[in-house]
């Protein structure tokens, strides 16, 4: 026997297991493959260089019109240089004097809007001052955030009991191959039982974490493994779009078999095969002090390393940045703005002042209401049994009543929630992302360009008002809207489903010049012609820079109470039983307004790309505003969007996250997929779409499978993520996804909707016959 045969046999022997070498198949496709990778690469070189020439060009425009005036100018003026003087060329000068003159004007124009830009740009810098929130209402929405995540035993439990129900056996087949193929990636083998059905996950109103918690947190299915994050079943973004399927380096083993509910603590560090995930680390001598708000985690649990993930991507700084470079100075930075709107150096300013006049009580805005959170210390106090003098005493050891206290308190929080504690100080190489507070970003670009973006809005609107529409404006809230009211329509709660109200909100880019092809189905389907339908028009974000309001944002009191008084001021509220509300990207923030002040008005929620969800993660802010650009769609993206004036100054100066956050639990009807979806972009460059749904799963949306509809089948998925496409390429007018976002707007119970037809039921011709009829 030869040394080759005797190894394998040897370690055989000993109990090992030695892989075994295979020799690599070649495939006869093999050099045919490896000659066409370079395809795509070429692609995407050509469409970047286009995309990159496209912005050039526009933006050419302006220092183009500057080199031409003042070439004028100095030939006119310098005797030697008049030779080369524009419009002297023969053999026609009339022909090109009156061409000279045409351009110079133009140019003029040009030169000048640019100043007026640039002035306007500057004074968007100044910074704005920040609402005001009750210390209670800001600790309670922190302390939200921060319990996203933190338990899994009970979720795990309740799905257990869940699993034993029935249900739409092709929905359970689908969700467990969705299942199967989440574990493949992470390289997990399986959840508790391989039989289980689909289930859903359902808020818990027992749960009492801060604020009362009303954010559910993880299931097996969401664990990571070599690579993934914590709360998604797909890997976490890194600092580029490019390379998101990377995790940070310092990337756990974690769970390899969750078989049952001791086997789910194996990996968390340490030997904790008989330790409960709730439980504290067991190398920890004293629990923390604030381990009643949120549970003291070990530094190798995965709640810990995940958030730690999150958090730092909320600093920028060095390439290789991590989460060890954080002191604690930068996270309380952050968290002064966050809650505040202000720097940390304001705040210790202000508790200066505080301490010299001998700390007297802080009220709300209001004078009147003391801005404190006792009741919701004693309320963790009381279930924790402790008496009023210990409580007393540890409240003034926890928390002082200054919004620097609170800053202090949060900061806590983050270093128990994270399982690190910061060094002091802070690190000159580290800077939080800021909205509010950074400066604002806006490029130049041309008049021409807002002229014919200008154009191209009055073309939309002018064909909306011939086929019924009207604007309605608020003059007191400045809000303006196209409404169309159906001949003979009335409000009683009693209307079918295709008379409702339909509220429709757009978001950033060009306002309705890029919804072309939604207000002319919304203008002309059969679907929905005897439905009364409103076309919010916000000129803050869309370009509309000759509308009044371009500079000055709604906040969410104005823009709640003008979309409620045309709504009201038409029928479409409760005495019409309520109206389907319909937002895309930033719209949905608008939609969260909405929602959170006048609840009753929407009964049907449509929400398509929405950003307003789970706004403490820092990917929205990042890669709208702070990531380098990689792919063409995104320099589009950034140039013509996010760096534009409005969109700027909206971004900028009016962003507040606090308000803008959507909880799903604000959402009515969210577990009835008759009443609320939520449509997603695998490909989304602006949110984490693999994050989001995760989350939005976790809170009780169930994901409708593929090869079906979101509301098709009562009682499944409100939730459908469509697989390769970027962040509004649903809207776009074109393919399966926009077709299935209006399927589900224009549902009728009665009737399936026009849409099942397919586009012919948009057509001019029916809605002529529809009209006739």
């Amino acid at each position: 026997m030869d040394g080759k045969d005797a190894a394998p046999k040897e370690a055989g022997a000993r109990g090992e297991v030695r892989p075994v070498k295979r020799k690599r198949s070649r495939s006869r496709h093999h050099h045919s493959s490896k000659k066409g990778q370079g395809l795509p690469a070429m692609y995407f070189h050509f469409s970047l260089s286009i995309t990159l020439a496209a912005i050039a060009v526009v933006w050419s425009v302006t220092p183009l019109s500057w080199g031409y005036v003042l070439w004028t100018v100095l030939t006119s003026a310098i005797p030697a240089l008049r030779p080369g003087r524009p419009a002297t060329v023969a053999p026609s000068p009339l022909v090109f004097r009156i061409l000279h003159y045409i351009t110079l004007t133009y140019c003029s124009v040009e030169c000048a809007f640019s100043i007026w830009y640039k002035w306007k740009a500057y004074q968007c810098q100044k910074l704005r001052e920040a609402p005001t929130y009750s210390r209670k209402y800001l600790r309670g929405v922190f302390l939200r955030a921060l319990e996203n995540g933190i338990d899994i035993e009970e979720e795990l439990a309740e799905e257990a009991g869940e699993g034993a129900k029935g249900g739409n056996l092709g929905e359970q087949d689908w969700a467990e191959d969705a299942r199967d193929e989440e574990e493949a990636t992470r390289g997990s083998d399986g959840e508790l039982s391989s039989q289980r059905p689909a289930t859903s996950t359902r808020r818990r109103a027992s749960r009492h974490l801060g604020d009362g918690s009303s954010t559910p947190d993880l299931q097996s299915r969401d664990l990571p493994v070599d690579g993934g994050d914590y709360l998604s079943a797909r890997p976490a973004p890194s600092d580029t779009r490019s390379t998101r399927s990377a995790n940070v380096s310092q990337s756990l083993n974690l769970v390899q078999s969750r078989a049952s509910l001791d086997s789910r603590d194996e990996g968390y560090g340490g030997d904790v095969s008989r330790l409960s995930l709730r439980s504290t680390d067991s190398s920890s001598k004293r629990p923390h002090p604030h381990s009643r708000f949120i549970p003291q985690l070990s530094p190798s649990d995965p709640r810990a390393h995940d958030f730690r993930h999150l958090l730092v991507h909320w600093f920028t700084g060095p390439r290789d940045l991590s989460f060890t470079d954080l002191k604690r100075d930068d996270v309380a930075q952050w968290l002064a703005w966050s809650l505040y709107g202000k720097p940390l150096e304001e705040l210790e300013k202000q508790r200066a002042e505080w301490d010299k006049a001998g700390r007297p009580a802080l009220y709300c805005a209001d004078g009147v209401t003391l801005d404190d959170d006792a009741d919701l210390e004693d309320e963790e106090d009381e279930k924790d049994g402790v008496d009023g003098t210990r409580r007393q005493r540890r409240r003034e050891e926890a928390l002082e009543a200054d919004p620097l206290g609170l800053v202090n308190f949060c900061v806590s929080l983050v270093e128990l929630r994270s399982a690190h504690k910061f060094a002091p100080g802070s690190n000159p190489a580290v800077k939080p992302m800021r909205l509010t507070l950074d400066p604002v970003r806006v490029t130049s670009r041309p008049f021409l360009l807002y002229l014919v973006v200008a154009a191209l809005q009055n073309a939309v609107i002018a064909h909306a008002k011939a086929k019924g529409f009207k604007d309605a404006r608020d003059d007191e809230t400045i809000t303006r809207a196209l409404v169309r009211v159906p001949p003979g329509w009335a409000a009683r709660e009693d209307l079918p489903e295709d008379e409702r109200p339909l509220v429709f909100i757009h978001g950033l880019g060009m306002g309705l010049a890029q919804y072309t092809t939604l207000v002319s189905v919304l203008a002309s389907s059969r679907a929905l012609r005897r439905r009364p339908i409103m076309v919010l028009i916000q000129p803050a974000i869309s370009m509309s820079i000759f509308e009044r309001g371009y500079l000055s944002p709604p906040d969410q009191q104005r823009s709640s109470k003008g979309i409620e008084r045309l709504m009201r001021r038409f029928g479409f509220d409760e005495r019409a039983g309520g109206a389907t509300v319909f937002s895309h990207s930033n719209g949905s923030i608008v939609h969260g307004w909405l929602l959170k002040d006048c609840p009753t008005l929407a009964t049907r929620n449509c929400f398509v790309d929405p950003v307003a969800f789970s706004l403490w993660e820092p990917w929205v802010c990042r890669h709208a505003l702070y990531s380098p650009t990689k792919q063409p769609m995104e320099y589009l993206m950034r140039y013509f969007v996010m760096r534009e004036l409005g969109v700027a100054n909206l971004l900028s100066r009016h962003f507040n996250w606090t308000s803008n956050l959507l909880f799903p639990s604000e959402v009515p009807n969210l577990s009835d997929p008759q009443k609320t979806a939520v449509f997603l972009a695998s490909e989304d460059s602006i949110l984490d779409a693999s994050r989001m749904r995760a989350y939005l799963r976790r809170q009780g949306l169930r994901e409708v499978s593929p090869s079906k509809k979101v509301g098709e089948v009562p009682g499944g998925g409100g939730l459908k993520v469509f697989q390769g496409y970027k962040h509004g390429e649903s809207m776009i007018g074109k393919g399966e996804p926009f077709a299935e976002v209006l399927s589900w707007v224009t549902w009728d119970e009665r009737s399936p909707s026009a849409y099942e037809r397919g586009p012919e039921a948009w057509s001019s011709t029916d809605t002529a016959g529809d009209a006739s009829a």
